[in-house]
C-alpha cells in the first residue's frame, strides 16, 4: 500500500469517527407540534426522533408561553427527515392562553387539533 493511499484511509477513517462521536452525543431535536390534552392540563409534543428512548422533553413555564426544548441521545441519521415520536408533559397550571415555543428554533409551534 503506498502513502497515497494510506492517508487517504486515515482521511476516510477520521471523517467516519467525527461523524459518529458527533452524532452519539445528546443533541437537541426538532419539535414539530403540539396537542393538548387533559382539559389544558398537559401537552403532547411530536418530536423527529424516529422511535428513539432516550428523547427527553422539557418545558419552562412562564405566565405568556410555554417554552419547549426536546433532546436525543440518538446515534443514527444526523439530520435529514426523521419520523416522529409523540412526548407528553404535564404543565403545572393549565395551558390557557399561553403560546408554546419551540427554544431551538424561537418559533410558535403549530397546534394539533
Amino acid at each position: 500500500m503506498g502513502i497515497r493511499q494510506v492517508r487517504s484511509l486515515v482521511v476516510a477513517g477520521a471523517i467516519l469517527v467525527g461523524c459518529s462521536s458527533a452524532c452519539s452525543r445528546a443533541r437537541n431535536a426538532e419539535v414539530q407540534s403540539y396537542a393538548v390534552i387533559d382539559d389544558g392540563d398537559a401537552l403532547v409534543f411530536q418530536v423527529n426522533t424516529c422511535n428513539e428512548e432516550s428523547t427527553e422533553v422539557t418545558v419552562v413555564e412562564t405566565p405568556n408561553a410555554i417554552i419547549v426544548t426536546a433532546t436525543t441521545d440518538r446515534s443514527f441519521s444526523c439530520g435529514g427527515d426523521d419520523c416522529s415520536d409523540a412526548r407528553p408533559v404535564e404543565l403545572s397550571e393549565p395551558l390557557g392562553d399561553r403560546l408554546v415555543v419551540d427554544d431551538d428554533e424561537n418559533e410558535i409551534l403549530r397546534q394539533d387539533l
